[in-house]
């Protein structure tokens, strides 16, 4: 086996691993690809952070209510998201409220993502984004708490999940040299 496809496997099983906070939700199945780099993160941000929210938390707050209780990882400038209609072009963030277990990524970023209000164990997967061809990052949250804009549980999970899906570095590449996840 090859080195980079030795490492990849590693970066694989590594991303699988649960995080659970202390509020109760856990973050799982975290994916950064390839295509990621943070410059697609700073651009995301600097454009004001566009949110597009399918489905609803558990109390059916509508997007604009989701998307102004998000406020975007401290290394990101502005901090503030703006609620965005589904299915436009750009750098963007999908939030999917109790999601199909089968929907991916690619699904989403193509416009194909279909949400429902949560219930009292709430799911969610976030997706970020180039347009409708790249996935550039995705994580799914679940938990058992409620989770609705407002609470500090929200601000702090969905906080969580954005750090997942938007990282400082690439797990992969630093300066064209390989580099492991949290290690560059």
């Amino acid at each position: 086996m090859k080195p980079i496809a030795i490492l990849a496997a590693a970066l694989a099983m590594g991303a699988c691993a649960n995080s659970t906070s202390s509020f109760g939700e856990t973050i799982h199945s975290t994916d950064i690809y390839l295509k990621y780099s943070f410059q697609d993160a700073s651009i995301f941000a600097g454009a004001g952070g566009a949110i597009e929210v399918y489905g609803a938390p558990q109390d059916g707050a509508s997007a604009e209510a989701v998307a102004d209780a998000i406020r975007l990882p401290t290394y990101l400038s502005p901090s503030s998201a703006k609620e965005v209609e589904p299915g436009l072009d750009g750098h963007r963030i999908a939030i999917v409220f109790a999601p199909k277990s089968d929907l991916s990524g690619e699904s989403v970023c193509k416009g194909k993502a279909k949400g429902n209000q949560a219930r009292s164990h709430t799911k969610v997967l976030a997706v970020f984004c180039r347009g409708e061809t790249a996935t550039l990052s995705e994580s799914r949250l679940e938990t058992s708490n409620a989770f609705v804009p407002g609470q500090q549980g929200f601000r702090i999970g969905m906080n969580r999940l954005l750090r997942e899906i938007l990282p400082l570095r690439s797990p992969f590449f630093q300066g064209g040299r390989g580099c492991r996840r949290g290690g560059c």
